[in-house]
């Protein structure tokens, strides 16, 4: 990122500001449109505010001589414990720069969040739990989310599994991001348009599965060790390395539940999704006769 010099101006240009899990975001932005979208995009769970001091601050301009719709947009980000302000991106038009905006504010939320753990992964809740997935882009979180959800669980997220100080997990339910079979952005849809609905309350982890997909791959899972399952939480974490042990201390809480860990190479996302529904039932049962 190139490092800027503060060049705003001021009042003529559009504001808002906004917190989500403990985090405040500030945008400014040459074109209100820049801001019409990003509040479409806001993070789940996400509410406006008036005026606060913000962990993160955005300025989005216009810096060619084109129409603000269609010219080039400077992208600037600066957080609270910095004293100047980095180019994040450029964009060529208003729907990129929004996008761009929104995409990052939704990772800041998820650095500073000064509470919760955001962990990279998919997360569905069954039978009073949580099943997540954990995994990077392109390990197919949101395609095997959107089968468990097909199945029956209700829909947390295909992005973020978020952790509070109970080791309790709350939703995160943006839209699921399906990709194309080449890893490509592909559509985006709602549990709703799956047939299922969201989940609306913190609960307890229940199953943590670690299930990259492989064409042609037979699902044939191993028992992951709680030191196992801990790391694959710890390795997706995404403050894992600025503040290691926040997010040890949120994982040992989250596992306190008598969380089960599951890995294996995966192909087809329905019918691994039934066996892993299937497999939390048992678990569950089990438990209630100790």
């Amino acid at each position: 990122m190139t490092r800027l010099g503060h060049q705003s101006n001021g009042a003529e240009r559009g504001s808002m500001t906004f917190e989500c899990h403990g985090t405040i975001v500030s945008m400014r932005a040459d074109d209100h449109a820049v801001l019409s979208f990003v509040r479409e995009r806001l993070p789940p769970g996400a509410r406006m505010l008036q005026r606060a001091q913000p962990h993160v601050s955005y300025e989005v301009r216009v810096a060619s001589a084109k129409s603000s719709s269609s010219g080039l947009h400077v992208i600037s980000l600066r957080c609270a414990q910095d004293h100047e302000w980095l180019e994040l991106a450029r964009a060529p038009d208003v729907a990129t720069a929004a996008l761009t905006a929104a995409d990052d504010a939704e990772f800041r939320v998820a650095l500073h969040a000064p509470s919760k753990l955001f962990v990279h992964a998919a997360a569905v809740a069954w039978q009073g739990s949580v099943i997540v997935v954990p995994g990077r882009t392109c390990t197919g979180k949101s395609t095997l989310a959107a089968a468990l959800v097909r199945a029956g669980a209700a829909y947390y997220s295909d992005e973020f599994a978020v952790i509070d100080e109970a080791g309790l997990v709350h939703p995160f339910a943006r839209p699921l991001q399906l990709r194309s079979h080449d890893g490509s952005p592909g559509r985006s849809v709602t549990a709703l348009s799956l047939g299922g609905n969201e989940g609306v309350e913190p609960l307890p982890l229940g199953l943590v599965v670690s299930a990259p997909f492989r064409a042609g791959a037979h699902w044939c899972p191993r028992t992951m060790s709680s030191g196992e399952t801990a790391l694959a939480l710890l390795d997706n974490a995404v403050v894992a390395r600025i503040r290691p042990a926040h997010a040890m201390k949120r994982i040992a809480r989250a596992l306190e539940w008598g969380v089960g860990g599951l890995r294996g190479l995966r192909d087809d996302a329905d019918e691994v999704a039934q066996l892993l529904l299937d497999r939390v039932g048992r678990f569950r049962a089990g438990s209630s006769t100790r």
